[in-house]
């Protein structure tokens, strides 16, 4: 029973990343019939709403400013994310900056840069609250849906052969593994900031 258990989730593991290259390849095609229909360069679709790809295929010239769009976005990409609220209203009560963050160091298995709360899973399968910043143990097979709605991967164990390495630099999401404590000092809900690229894990507080 356990055998017949483990072949199908290895083949479901499989199957997920072939899925999700199948519904990109799918979404290419659609954006290029899309650009063709609307009469857009078809890199520009990205930066369209449905609605409004639906007005511009109808006819409607509502212009869109495409430029101000992509700057706006690549702007927000360039900008780091603070862990906390920045506002100049008195009412509102901010909680304040530690002055000592708590940095965990491991193997930075898959680069990037990350900044999330910390969800910590014990099994896969599990219903998880929202987070960005997946924590575990270890991974497997079993886990590797969960890589694709994560932002960042944390694991107290692996290295650079580990499947949470694999996984994680095929998908592109920045990864730490290898640092022993992580599921111990790190609590769902809290901020961490993930360096793929530094193999470290900084706790603001």
């Amino acid at each position: 029973m356990i055998a017949k258990i483990a072949r199908f989730l290895s083949v479901t593991g499989e199957r997920t990343k072939d899925d999700l290259a199948v519904s990109i390849h799918a979404i290419r095609l659609g954006a290029r019939l899309l650009s063709a229909r609307c009469g857009i360069p078809v890199e520009d679709t990205a930066y369209y709403s449905w609605n409004e790809l639906r007005s511009t295929a109808q006819g409607d010239a509502s212009s869109i400013d495409v430029a101000e769009r992509r700057q706006a976005l690549q702007l927000a990409a360039a900008t780091p994310v603070p862990y906390y609220l920045r506002t100049d209203d008195p009412t509102v009560e901010l909680p304040a900056r530690p002055a000592d963050p708590v940095l965990l160091t491991g193997i930075g298995a898959s680069p990037g840069e990350a900044t999330g709360r910390a969800v910590v899973v014990n099994d896969p399968f599990d219903e998880l609250p929202d987070g960005e910043i997946l924590v575990a143990h270890s991974t497997d097979v079993a886990w590797t849906h969960l890589f694709l709605t994560h932002d960042a991967v944390v694991t107290d164990v692996g290295d650079l052969l580990s499947h949470t390495s694999i996984v994680a630099r095929d998908l592109g999401i920045p990864a730490v593994v290898g640092t022993e404590t992580a599921t111990t000092r790190i609590a769902t809900g809290q901020i961490a900031h993930v360096s793929g690229t530094k193999g470290t894990v900084v706790l603001p507080g």
